[in-house]
């Protein structure tokens, strides 16, 4: 099994390392802790939630199947298909925004200053590319215990395409080490929105699926078994695709570009 703390998203979020050994995390990680949000911190995060989903609405005429199959209350992990840098930004479009949904994004982004200032209001917290990264897997832990929902690109990194090819373990891990329900969330436009270099995204119709959530089946106490991880693995990509296929089935069925 791949190590749990290998690397699960680049671009806005990433998994947790790949080496076998655990190397020093860098101080920038270690700087940051997830506390839970305040009252004021609520408003921002809700009130730029909503923002962008009206923005989403009129923009790329954003759809969302599958609402009701979001758990109502309690803390859980949100997978995603990552083809855009428009991805989390869309994902948490289409979840409740009174929910806190918090975000692992790469260490490099907080040295803009605005950048990691916008960051840190919206509940993020770095991860590094380049080590065993614990810090970033106790801020994991703070945000679940917290009732939050947290989101990683199981992918690892932003790819191109129709096909999920190879998803990592560490969102199965995290999963089930914390014993909370992973929701697939896919999203079929964004590709075509906004590629790679693009600088500013198209009106493309975008869909964004929610698939049904799924409950690891670990012991409610003790050891995570390999081969339930594993297993969790499998059916987060299984899932991931098959929404996956009906997002962009539904993005190409109501034509790609909106007219404005």
């Amino acid at each position: 099994m791949n190590d749990p703390l290998r690397s699960c998203g680049t671009e806005m979020q990433q998994g947790l390392g790949s080496s076998g050994h655990e190397a020093p995390a860098p101080a920038l990680a270690t700087r940051h802790e997830v506390a839970p949000m305040s009252s004021s911190g609520r408003v921002i995060h809700t009130s730029i939630r909503v923002a962008v989903s009206l923005i989403a609405q009129g923009y790329f005429r954003l759809s969302v199947h599958g609402k009701e199959r979001i758990p109502l209350d309690g803390p859980f992990l949100v997978v995603g298909v990552h083809r855009s840098n428009l991805d989390a930004f869309l994902i948490g479009s289409a979840l409740p925004p009174r929910r806190i949904l918090r975000c692992m994004a790469k260490e490099s982004l907080w040295n803009h200053r605005f950048m990691g200032s916008f960051l840190e209001k919206m509940g993020s917290f770095p991860v590094s590319r380049e080590h065993a990264d614990r810090a970033a897997l106790r801020c994991c832990e703070q945000a679940l215990a917290h009732g939050d929902l947290l989101l990683m690109f199981p992918e690892g990194k932003r790819m191109s395409g129709p096909l999920i090819h190879e998803v990592h373990n560490g969102p199965a891990w995290v999963a089930s080490r914390y014993r909370v329900p992973v929701l697939p969330v896919a999203i079929g436009g964004t590709e075509q929105a906004l590629p790679p270099g693009a600088k500013f995204p198209r009106p493309v119709r975008i869909s964004v699926v929610i698939g049904e959530p799924i409950y690891p089946d670990v012991p409610l106490t003790g050891r995570v078994p390999r081969h339930s991880v594993t297993e969790l693995t499998d059916r987060i990509k299984k899932d991931l695709q098959e929404s996956f296929v009906a997002a962009s089935s539904s993005e190409a069925d109501s034509g790609q570009v909106a007219q404005h």
